[in-house]
């Protein structure tokens, strides 16, 4: 990389991937805006959904219209969550789906994902990896 694209890059990085660069970006931002947007045409793909940040995930997405589809290790905890999703937002059933899959087998993701596009029109508009 040349001395001029790392200069702008590193210029860029300071104003914008810092503290004050959050900061700066934060006084311009307005949560309001985000509560009447809807994502009913969305398909969403979100990886440790059944706890912590995946799960709230979920539940704002689901509130928001999302399809959902949670990938997630344990099936029986997965199935919990589904239904601690539904009974808080009160979204239709189906439009949460379950996928077992334990990420750490590379085979078994790569399966995952062909038969997702297979059955999906190969259409995802939006992936949250959470790592719990």
């Amino acid at each position: 990389m040349s001395a001029f694209r790392n200069l702008a890059w590193f210029s860029k990085g300071m104003r914008e991937y810092t503290k004050s660069g959050y900061e700066s970006a934060a006084s311009h931002f307005d949560p309001n805006e985000l509560k009447n947007v809807r994502l009913d045409n969305h398909r969403v793909l979100i990886t440790g959904a059944n706890s912590g940040i995946g799960l709230v995930c979920c539940k704002e997405l689901a509130k928001h219209g999302a399809e959902i589809h949670m990938v997630c290790r344990s099936k029986p905890r997965a199935e919990e969550a589904r239904q601690q999703i539904i009974s808080e937002t009160g979204v239709n059933d189906s439009r949460i789906i379950i996928h077992p899959l334990d990420l750490s087998k590379p085979n078994d993701v790569r399966n995952f994902g062909k038969q997702f596009a297979n059955n999906n029109d190969s259409r995802l508009d939006i992936l949250v990896i959470s790592n719990n």
